[in-house]
């Protein structure tokens, strides 16, 4: 009786101690296969379980996999087992404890219902002692959760009792909450890697994107420069102007690099034509209807002996369209122009305007001259026909100036309102007698400041000028 009562003391002390050092031990590591494999060695050293198994339930909880075993010659570690096949899986599948006391007669019965059938028995431990006899299989639970399932086995038959069976159930419910949280925290790990490595390719392909848009970048900057390189070469040189003219000054100013705004002059034998236009749209677009419409000019002054300005004008009009294969009303590509033909000789201004005026400096004050309220190119639904050349005999000292609607059109950020006309007369008043390059400099200093905050809304180009 006493004998009996300090084995059990013995045991319920060993019971303690491997209780003891597995809780140590699972709040010490949070790996899944540590925390199995020391589970596995304390119950042989303890209790002399020499053949066990711990199994881990995938995430798509079709199959059981072994991360630990403990006593066999071959690991079979990362091998699996079916739910519902054999005892290991089918303890997974009612997640119920099973206790096997004689597994080689049961083996020998199947084998025999199996041959007297004439069929081949299905082998149902895939992994373990082919040759066991004893085992127990308890399910590993954690909030009415299956993690997966621990299990010992034994050659001998009958070799488990029920204290065996209440230890390695404590111990698998132990376990079984250190393996929750290890498969959190592995799961999270896995997240996080993954995260790090979705990370990884966010940056990659930010880079080569970043690389892409930088090269694209480059390309169109490059070809908005060698257009802007070729829309300059259309614009007279100041050499050509200090030959004709007394004093002159320009600004131009495409909004986006290049635009549709452009000055003109040609020499004449009785004098010279100067033109300024204003072309649909801003931009590479603008930038190509001012080349159109330069060379337009330019074959129609070289194939044409037309005094008239108005005539010219009509020219202008019809050979754009031509060009821009356009014919009907709904024609949205033109550009508005003002041309004046001076003759030093005579002290002669001749000017034609295509919803554009020239401002006119003297000693009297500022004079608009308007141009017709019609376009070049398109407006043909309204059916507005150009006015006749306007004739005016200028003195010395004399100042005419045309501006692109990017002056009269700009927004100012108090008022709200356009620059318009009344304020370019006012400031022309005011500068009427300094030099043409100052008068078309001190405009654009007054029109940024009246534009303030606001963006700039157009191309802006300004020919200011003095005959001989």
């Amino acid at each position: 009786m006493e004998e009996n009562l300090e084995e059990k003391l013995a045991r319920k002390t060993k019971e303690l101690e491997i209780m003891q050092r597995v809780a140590v031990a699972l709040n010490a590591s949070s790996e899944v296969k540590t925390i199995a494999s020391l589970m596995l060695n304390l119950m042989e050293e303890y209790f002399d379980f020499q053949h066990s198994i711990l199994l881990v339930l995938r995430p798509d909880e079709e199959v059981l996999e072994v991360v630990a075993t403990h006593g066999y010659e071959v690991d079979n570690l990362g091998k699996t087992v079916k739910v519902g096949m054999g005892v290991i899986g089918m303890v997974a599948k009612k997640q119920r404890l099973m206790r096997m006391a004689n597994l080689g007669a049961q083996r020998k019965y199947m084998q025999a219902i199996s041959k007297s059938a004439g069929t081949q028995a299905v082998e149902e431990q895939i992994v373990g002692l082919p040759d066991s006899e004893s085992q127990v299989a308890i399910p590993m639970m954690a909030e009415d959760r299956l993690l997966g399932v621990l299990s010992i086995e034994s050659k001998k038959i009958n070799f488990y009792n029920p204290q065996d069976e209440t230890l390695v159930t404590t111990l698998a419910n132990l376990g079984a909450v250190s393996l929750k949280n290890a498969l959190y925290l592995q799961q999270v790990e896995e997240a996080r890697e993954q995260l790090r490595q979705v990370n990884a390719n966010l940056e990659q392909l930010v880079t080569e994107r970043t690389k892409e848009l930088a090269d694209a970048h480059a390309d169109i900057v490059s070809s908005i420069s060698y257009a802007s390189r070729i829309q300059r070469e259309f614009i007279p040189r100041s050499t050509t102007l200090q030959d004709h003219l007394e004093d002159f000054g320009v600004v131009w100013q495409p909004r986006d690099v290049v635009g549709g705004d452009f000055y003109w002059f040609q020499p004449q034998e009785n004098g010279y034509l100067v033109g300024l236009g204003d072309c649909t749209g801003h931009g590479v677009p603008g930038a190509f209807m001012s080349l159109v419409s330069i060379s337009t000019l330019n074959r129609i002054i070289r194939e044409n002996d037309l005094e008239d300005l108005t005539s010219l004008l009509k020219q202008f009009d019809a050979s754009l369209r031509a060009q821009l294969g356009r014919s009907d009303e709904e024609n949205r590509d033109g550009l508005d122009f003002g041309l004046c033909h001076l003759n030093p000789n005579k002290q002669q201004l001749r000017f034609v305007g295509a919803k554009m005026s020239l401002f006119h400096m003297n000693g009297d004050g500022v004079t608009e001259i308007s141009g017709a309220r019609k376009s070049i190119g398109y407006d043909t639904a309204r059916k507005r026909p150009f006015r006749d050349e306007i004739e005016i005999t200028y003195s010395v000292g004399d100042t005419f100036l045309m501006a692109s609607d990017g002056v009269i059109d700009q927004m100012g950020s108090e008022t709200r309102m356009c620059f318009g006309k009344q304020r370019l007369e006012k400031f022309l008043t005011e500068h009427k007698e300094d030099s043409a390059q100052q008068i078309c400099d001190e405009l654009i200093t007054t029109l940024s400041v009246y534009r303030g905050e606001n963006t700039v809304l157009d191309d802006v180009t300004v020919f200011c000028f003095r005959p001989n």
